[in-house]
C-alpha cells in the first residue's frame, strides 16, 4: 500500500493511519526503522510503536518527520490530519481555532444541527467565489 492510499483508505482506523503512513513512506524511501529512529533521535522501539499504532504521533517531531519522509507540500495538510486523528489534536489549526471564536461556534452549530462537514467547505468556497465576483465588479 502506498502512503497516499493509506491517507484515503476508509478501511483503516483513523487512529492507526498515521503509523501506517509513516511505515509505508519510510519503506518507500528504503529507510530502516533504525535509520529513521536515529534521524529523529528516538529509539527504534518507540518508532515501531508509532508505526503499529500503539503510540500517538509525536507532535514535537512532526516537522522533522515530514522533512525526513520528504512529505510533499500538497500532502502536508493530509499528514497533519493523520497526526491529529491519532490523538485528536490538529497542531496546524489549533491556534487558529483558539483565536477565532466564530470558527469554533460554526463547527459546534453544525454538530448540533447534525449537518455534514462538507457543507462548511462548500459555504467557504461560495463565499470566496462571491468575493471574487464582487471584487471583479468593482474594478
Amino acid at each position: 500500500m502506498t502512503p497516499t492510499e493509506v491517507m484515503f483508505n476508509n478501511g483503516i482506523d483513523n487512529k492507526e493511519k498515521f503509523g501506517i503512513y509513516v511505515c509505508c513512506r519510510r519503506q518507500e524511501l528504503g529507510m530502516t526503522v533504525r535509520e529513521f529512529a536515529e534521524r529523529l533521535n528516538l529509539s527504534p522501539a518507540y518508532v515501531c510503536d508509532i508505526e503499529k499504532g500503539n503510540r500517538m504521533a509525536p507532535l514535537k517531531y512532526l516537522n522533522e518527520v515530514m522533512e525526513i519522509l520528504s512529505v510533499e507540500e500538497d500532502e502536508k495538510k493530509s499528514f497533519y490530519d493523520l497526526a491529529g486523528c491519532s490523538h485528536s489534536n490538529w497542531t496546524d489549526i489549533n491556534e487558529y481555532l483558539a483565536e477565532h471564536k466564530p470558527a469554533r461556534d460554526a463547527i459546534r452549530l453544525m454538530m448540533q444541527k447534525g449537518l455534514p462537514a462538507e457543507l462548511l467547505f462548500e459555504f467557504v468556497e461560495q463565499v470566496g467565489t462571491m468575493r471574487e465576483v464582487d471584487n471583479a465588479a468593482r474594478e
